[in-house]
């Protein structure tokens, strides 16, 4: 009988024993664990320091921004935020430190009202219709300074003695005239030339220079340079004399005969 009590209790603990066992090792099984979705990052732009409306867009004083979407999506960006560096591209209002931009803060040099924003009080602008050869020392863009040149040609008859003098000359207009937008067009071909592209530059003017070269744009050929360096104003007058020696800027032709003075 007390045998049989015996085997009884050690299979009761033996079966205690497994179950324990079984139990420990459920502990250790491998387990799926599900990591939570990452959510999408949206690329923004924020400013490092304050900006003044008008002021020219400048890569050095925005940084790029991570925003998690849920953030960004409360700011108003749903995608990333492009952002078009161009020349001439300014704000258009007041911004702080720490602002998050997008393209509706600027205007850029196409839309329509762009002058509007960048000619200085008491200026107007002025539309000046250029030919490629004619832009000399660089590529001029939005925001450029220029200086403004006229060639002139005359011819002096003196009906007495049937002679002619020639003259040539180049004459600066105006200095550093800032160029407030640089159009491009297109000039239809013609039967005796093909087609070329045009360039109209709206210059920064004040009224009585304004007057100035609509005269002097009938009176003689306008040639615009891109204003660089310190110079003279002497440094843009010249003469066919100061050209070509034979020259002089003065020829006299009288009947057959050429007599240079």
């Amino acid at each position: 009988m007390k045998a049989k009590i015996i085997v009884v209790l050690a299979m009761i603990t033996i079966l205690f024993g497994l179950y324990g066992l079984a139990g420990s090792l459920s502990m250790f099984a491998p387990q799926n664990i599900i990591k939570p979705k990452e959510e999408n990052k949206i690329k923004v732009w924020q400013l490092k320091e304050n900006v003044n409306a008008r002021d020219e867009i400048n890569r050095r004083l925005v940084s790029l921004v991570l925003l998690p979407e849920s953030e960004a999506n409360k700011l108003s960006f749903s995608e990333d935020v492009p952002i078009n560096w161009n020349r001439g591209t300014i704000y258009r209002h007041d911004l702080k430190k720490g602002d998050y931009i997008s393209m509706e803060d600027f205007i850029t040099p196409e839309e329509d009202n762009y002058i509007e924003y960048v000619i200085a009080p008491n200026r107007v602008p002025f539309p000046l219709p250029i030919d490629s050869p004619d832009i000399i020392g660089g590529v001029i863009g939005n925001g450029s300074f220029v200086d403004v040149l006229a060639l002139t040609k005359s011819d002096e008859n003196r009906n007495s003695n049937r002679a002619t003098k020639k003259t040539l000359s180049i004459t600066p207009i105006f200095t550093s005239i800032k160029v407030l937008q640089v159009k491009r067009t297109v000039i239809p071909e013609t039967r005796i030339e093909p087609a070329k592209e045009g360039i109209v530059l709206i210059l920064e003017l004040t009224r009585s220079q304004a007057v100035e070269l609509i005269v002097a744009k009938e009176a003689a050929k306008i040639e615009v340079h891109k204003s660089i360096g310190n110079y003279s104003i002497e440094d843009l007058k010249a003469n066919a004399g100061d050209v070509l020696d034979d020259f002089r800027a003065v020829t006299e032709y009288r009947a057959n005969k050429v007599t240079i003075k």
